[in-house]
């Protein structure tokens, strides 16, 4: 239940009326996650999933194929809520989404995901931009949604983890 609030004196803040169960905010705080979620937004997840490949600590490869990465989510989309934001045309050769391709392009500008090799065979996810995710994107989304997030990440690994040297 969230504590009723009232509008400070100078109108500048609301302020509680009951306090707030601390013990509460300190586990939640401690664990690094929301009791709620944040707010987030379909970049979010996209990112949240990448936390998550293993290695976590490492650096990790993944296929750069469009269809193989379009496919996965497409597919994992129906099993998983955190994805149902993400919109897809059937009408191409394969569930093509511009949506994913313009979080994908973001997420490159932010650093967060690279193309590693020159003809573009696989993305990079290095180990500091997980640390980063985790410490920046992860803490939006509640306990129930980290587990989604995981268990996202561990399906995509299974069709879109790349070797991680070049054969």
């Amino acid at each position: 239940m969230r504590p009723r609030c009232k509008l400070s004196p100078d109108f500048s803040r609301f302020v509680a009326e009951e306090p707030i169960k601390q013990e509460r905010r300190d586990m939640k705080k401690s664990e690094g996650y929301q009791e709620e979620s944040v707010k987030f937004v379909p970049d979010d997840v996209i990112a949240g999933i990448l936390g998550f490949i293993e290695p976590i600590q490492k650096t990790a490869y993944l296929k750069g194929d469009p269809r193989i990465i379009h496919e996965t989510i497409f597919r994992l989309r129906e099993k998983y809520p955190l994805l149902q934001d993400l919109a897809f045309s059937k009408e191409d050769v394969y569930p093509f989404s511009h949506q994913l391709e313009r979080i994908l392009s973001r997420l490159q500008v932010a650093r967060i995901l690279g193309m590693e090799s020159p003809d573009f065979k696989r993305y990079v996810v290095r180990g500091k931009a997980k640390k980063i995710i985790h410490e920046r994107i992860h803490t939006r989304f509640n306990i129930d949604q980290i587990f989604e997030l995981k268990n996202i990440a561990k399906e995509f690994s299974e069709s879109c983890l790349a070797p991680s040297q070049e054969e």
